[in-house]
């Protein structure tokens, strides 16, 4: 029997644990938005023109590698248009066989929602919902993960 049989079934074991770990994590990681508040401070800070949104997407990664997002483009859509994006977050790493949370801004133009800027200031404090739809993806250095949801905050 030739030595480096067992060294070579070893390395083709490390390799074919590798290659499921990653399709597990390319096919099974996902995304979900949690927690929107409006961020009132940031509001006013714009002039109003534009409503902060401030919350978490949560990564829930089944696999057992670590990955690290490279870019996120999502963006927020009122009646079919798109009103506002995904204006901040913090670069993560993805937690290895759990859930890591990404905390976002979003920059949503207050006039695609409402006619003045003034409507908006009379409905702050008021507990007035409102819902957007979120659609983007998340890459990162071992696939994409794709975000589509409708969230609903208050103002």
């Amino acid at each position: 029997m030739n030595k480096a049989f067992p060294v070579i079934l070893v390395a083709a074991a490390g390799l074919l644990y590798f290659m499921n770990q990653g399709k597990k994590f390319a096919t099974g990681l996902t995304a979900k938005i949690k927690g929107v508040k409006f961020n009132n401070k940031a509001s006013l800070a714009a002039g109003y023109l534009k409503i902060y949104l401030d919350g978490m997407i949560s990564l829930n990664n089944p696999s057992q590698l670590q990955g690290k997002i490279e870019s996120v483009k999502v963006y927020a859509i009122y009646k079919d248009k798109i009103i506002g994006e995904l204006s901040s977050y913090v670069s993560t790493n993805i937690t290895p066989g759990g859930v890591s949370d990404l905390p976002v801004q979003f920059a949503v133009n207050t006039l695609a929602l409402v006619p003045s800027i003034a409507d908006i200031i009379k409905v702050i404090g008021k507990g007035i919902s409102q819902s957007l739809i979120i659609k983007g993806s998340i890459n990162t250095n071992i696939g994409e993960v794709v975000i589509n949801e409708t969230i609903t905050f208050t103002i």
